[in-house]
């Protein structure tokens, strides 16, 4: 080809194929910033990775205002789907969990169970 009929495209691969082949031509790669390792990211965010390996150490606080270590007991129950929309909806409204929700229903009710059983 010519100069004259030569597209933009055909100019361009040759350009680069030259720049590539070329051994006096050097090839740098693009400038690219560099990530943070994990340890970086970490002592950014929390000071040290001993103070945010305390912070993931201490989970979630224990229920009923113990100190105790050891986590609280955890039951799994199933609802009906009326039921579990309803739990749901009384969470939105009071910006509660439904865990919350559940737990405070189960409390309020247990007193009545101990009644019943005396």
């Amino acid at each position: 080809m010519d100069g004259s009929t030569e597209t933009l495209a055909a100019r361009d691969y040759a350009a680069l194929a030259h720049r590539l082949t070329d051994p006096d031509v050097p090839l740098d790669p693009p400038a690219v910033q560099r990530r943070p390792t994990r340890q970086e990211w970490v002592t950014d965010i929390f000071g040290s990775v001993e103070e945010a390996e305390s912070i993931v150490r201490a989970g979630r606080p224990a229920l009923g205002g113990s100190s105790q270590s050891a986590p609280s007991p955890e039951i799994r129950a199933r609802l009906a789907p009326g039921d579990y929309a309803t739990v749901s909806r009384l969470a939105d409204l009071t910006g509660k969990t439904r865990s919350q929700i559940v737990r405070e229903a189960l409390l309020a009710y247990l007193p009545e169970l101990d009644k019943a059983a005396a």
